[in-house]
């Protein structure tokens, strides 16, 4: 449902399945702890006596999106909005998010839902590696590693340097990852699945389309077509998609006025109501 009815119509399912599979491991090859981003425990919205509307709003937009409820860090020295912070904890990932002096100002809902919304979309599984990466080209050669283990010959090597890792330390922390059989046959299903035309365009267009998703799952939260546009304005974000070249606002529009919007925000709004009747 999330790739049929929410993401980006350029949204390569099979790269999408590549990353879901991979995303929780790699990741946590770049996380540390919250010392090493400058965050202490203090600052954590759970210790706080009063804790700022935005960190109230983050567990309800968590459930919504499929992550877990990331930790909250309230840093009003830092001049941003949400900040992703990899954190490791029992060396594992663990999400946080670091909510600073812009964010803390904003009274809007609408904007802090479409904020969190494109925040925690990058905490899924498939979207997680996007948070670490300097581009295609990172992708592509995670892709040509795990290609490399899996489908010897089917792809050209990688280069030296793999997700930020000399490429011989990257390939060993993957064949231990990929001795689980499991994990190895449903990567090896989406490889192929993926083909062989692959290079970085095609990772481009995906790290496009990832963009536009979190605008699209954003403005699912917030339901609020101006608060998705006064971000936009903010940032002058105009990402388009693989087919097309509208500008975002364009696509944001689309999303907001078709039929998938209104059955996504009707399933939302009953799945609310459903954890409201619990608690």
């Amino acid at each position: 449902e999330w790739i049929e009815g929410l993401a980006s119509p350029a949204l390569d399912p099979h790269l999408t399945a590549i990353m879901a599979l991979l995303g929780p491991q790699v990741i946590t090859w770049h996380a540390h702890s919250p010392d090493r981003y400058g965050l202490s425990r203090e600052q954590r919205a759970e210790t706080l006596s009063a804790p700022p509307r935005i960190a109230e709003l983050v567990g309800p937009a968590a459930r919504a999106v499929g992550v877990t409820p990331p930790v909250v860090f309230i840093t009003p020295e830092r001049q941003a909005r949400l900040i992703h912070v990899n954190l490791a904890v029992a060396g594992r990932y663990q999400p946080a998010l670091a909510a600073g002096k812009v964010a803390l100002e904003i009274a809007n809902e609408g904007v802090l839902r479409f904020m969190l919304g494109r925040k925690l979309t990058y905490m899924r599984a498939e979207h997680l590696l996007c948070t670490e990466v300097d581009g295609p080209e990172d992708l592509l050669g995670l892709h040509l590693a795990a290609a490399g283990l899996l489908r010897p010959g089917l792809l050209p090597p990688p280069g030296a340097v793999v997700a930020g890792r000399r490429r011989d330390r990257a390939e060993a922390l993957l064949r231990e990852y990929l001795s689980n059989r499991a994990r190895a046959q449903a990567l090896g299903r989406a490889l192929d699945a993926a083909g062989d035309r692959v290079d970085a365009h095609r990772w481009a267009t995906w790290l496009a389309a990832t963009e536009e998703t979190s605008f699209r799952c954003g403005l699912l939260l917030a339901d609020d077509l101006p608060a998705a546009f006064s971000i936009l304005e903010m940032d002058d974000v105009k990402p388009g998609n693989d087919r097309e070249s509208e500008l975002c606002y364009n696509a944001l529009y689309r999303f907001f006025v078709s039929p998938g919007f209104g059955r996504l925000r009707r399933r939302l709004t009953a799945l609310e109501e459903m954890s409201v009747d619990r608690a």
